[in-house]
């Protein structure tokens, strides 16, 4: 069996748009996705309707995902807080009320057994889609967020880093993102794939996709989160003003 996992899209149509056309020749049995489709990215809208034609088995819900239900109530109080607004405003005047609606009823982690192994996906944690499961988290932070979780393998999202660990008798695996790498600057998008046979394998996987035209997105949109998008791949940061 094999499953394709996606995370943190962020609204970048154009890397989707390559990974699901890879898909098409994977053969892969089913598809998940852990969260974090808008906000931070040009095209919240189209990545919906792209990801639900993709029809993901398991469709997680993201901290940024969450921010639509934030918004109203949601006072800057620094200049960093009201670019996050302004994210959320733009993001949310290119969906519908639809959209919004299905996307805030996702959860924020499930239990999936896939061919007699059991997963737990989340976007953060379990527990939460805004703390961070890291490779230096303490064994205490660990175990308050895993207790009672009766999946062995967790994948998750939400920090873009890509990475394998165990905690006790626990599996932890995060491909990375689809947008907006960790650390590294790349210009790829990365997904993964995890393989069920007699053991579970996790393959790491990444594509190159029209990189140039997502900026030229961004910048011809004028998109307020590019002060934030830009520095994550190395760029300086562009304003038509």
């Amino acid at each position: 069996m094999k499953i394709a996992v996606i995370s943190d899209i962020h609204g970048n149509l154009s890397a989707l748009e390559k990974i699901a056309e890879s898909l098409k020749h994977e053969a892969v049995d089913k598809i998940v996705f852990l969260g974090d489709l808008i906000m931070t990215g040009p095209r919240p809208k189209e990545v919906f309707e792209l990801l639900s034609d993709m029809n993901p088995d398991v469709w997680i819900k993201g901290n940024s995902d969450d921010w639509l239900a934030e918004l109203p109530d949601f006072e800057p109080v620094s200049d960093l807080e009201k670019i996050l607004k302004d994210m959320g405003l733009w993001a949310r005047d290119r969906i519908n009320s639809r959209i919004e609606k299905e996307l805030l009823s996702k959860p924020v982690s499930t239990e999936k057994e896939y061919a007699s192994q059991l997963f737990n996906f989340c976007h953060g944690t379990p527990y939460s889609h805004s703390h961070a499961i890291l490779q230096e988290s303490t064994s205490a932070f660990l175990e308050s967020e895993l207790s009672n979780i009766k999946a062995d393998k967790i994948v998750c999202g939400h920090t873009h880093l890509r990475f394998s660990m165990t905690f006790k008798d626990k599996l932890i695996k995060n491909f990375g993102a689809v947008s907006m790498p960790g650390k590294d600057f790349s210009r790829l998008a990365r997904y993964g794939i995890i393989h069920i046979a007699d053991t579970v394998c996790f393959e790491d996987r990444e594509c190159e996709y029209d990189f140039a035209a997502y900026i030229d997105d961004l910048k011809n949109l004028d998109y307020p989160g590019n002060f934030l998008i830009f520095p994550k791949y190395g760029l300086r940061v562009y304003s038509s003003t």
